[in-house]
């Protein structure tokens, strides 16, 4: 992440939604506090612990659409998610292009890591 364009202040809840695993974390500006991972069948844990972390604004990215979508669901629903609640891929396009077919089955969390490593690299 470039930290020349990333306000430092900024603090959100980021979510990775895998195949096994919902990883939560806060992220505050580039710095990232009090990760934990849970298996997808405990979605219910998962938001609990994203409900300890102070308010801000949710960022999903995922592999695993049916798990994602139901945790969105589940977060819209829930009173202890007043901020704003986004999907990457629908709400925030990646911030790296693709050009491969959705059949190529590449996975967000790919381009996210491609993403991170570009500007990591600046190559």
């Amino acid at each position: 992440m470039n930290t020349e364009s990333t306000p430092i202040g900024v603090n959100l809840i980021v979510v990775l939604v895998g195949n096994t695993t919902i990883n939560v974390a806060r992220a505050q500006g580039v710095e990232i506090h009090e990760q934990a991972g849970f298996p997808v069948a405990d979605i219910e844990q998962a938001i609990d612990a994203m409900a300890r972390f102070e308010p801000a604004p949710v960022i999903i990215a995922s592999v695993n659409k049916p798990v994602s979508n139901d945790l969105f669901s589940r977060l819209i629903g829930d009173a202890r998610f007043q901020g704003e609640i986004h999907q990457v891929g629908t709400d925030i396009p990646p911030s790296i292009a693709s050009s491969l077919s959705p059949s190529a089955g590449t996975g967000m969390d790919r381009l996210l890591a491609a993403a991170g490593a570009y500007d990591i690299l600046e190559q």
